[in-house]
């Protein structure tokens, strides 16, 4: 799905010359990397006899999709800076309001409520799956947001009070983002080293 959403926008993006399409190619394209990653990782651990291996493999995926959530960070970026720009995310039609709304409604509580369980459980493989939802519900928010000001907003509010909810917004969703992949990065290289001092072995 995500694959999908990353082709369609690159290809209205060069199609219409527009950086706002570009930048939301990307990040679908990141999500579509990271997930695949995660699959194919599960695939390989499931082949893994011993438990230390097993718990590497987990790391190595965690440790790359935090990577690519920095990177992910700058497409974000582009996308506020594009929103504030009036270059993107400001003409929807009336019904993705709603299909925005329902989306955002369901993803946001699922994210959160895996993303708790899944640092709970201290496992690698399913932090990285709950941390992508996790940004997928930032964007789903950021996205919400923008449709509603944009059918709602215009003649009712200012542009600066627009522009500066939007910014907040997007400021807080890329915070939340960067954080994960600052986290995620450090978290993988410590949780590395105490097994390479025998602090996680079970062998």
């Amino acid at each position: 799905m995500n694959l999908a959403f990353a082709v369609f926008n690159s290809v209205v993006g060069i199609k219409s010359q527009s950086a706002w399409y570009i930048t939301l190619s990307v990040y679908y394209t990141l999500l579509s990397i990271m997930r695949y990653w995660a699959v194919n990782y599960e695939r390989r651990i499931s082949k893994a006899e011993q438990n230390k291996k097993l718990i590497l493999l987990e790391l190595a995926v965690y440790r790359n999709c935090s990577i690519l959530f920095l990177v992910m960070t700058a497409a974000l970026g582009g996308m506020v800076i594009l929103t504030l720009r009036s270059q993107g995310g400001r003409h929807y039609p009336g019904y993705t309001i709603y299909a925005f709304a329902l989306y955002a409604f369901i993803k946001v509580p699922l994210a959160i409520a895996g993303r708790i369980k899944a640092g709970k459980m201290k496992s690698p493989l399913l932090m990285t799956i709950q941390s992508i939802g996790y940004a997928d519900a930032c964007v789903a928010i950021l996205s919400l947001q923008t449709a509603m000001l944009s059918s709602f907003g215009q003649g009712n509010l200012e542009d600066r009070v627009v522009e500066l909810m939007n910014a907040g917004t997007g400021a807080f969703m890329c915070l939340m983002v960067l954080g994960m992949g600052i986290y995620g990065i450090y978290w993988a290289l410590k949780q590395k080293k105490e097994m390479g001092d025998g602090g996680m072995s079970n062998d």
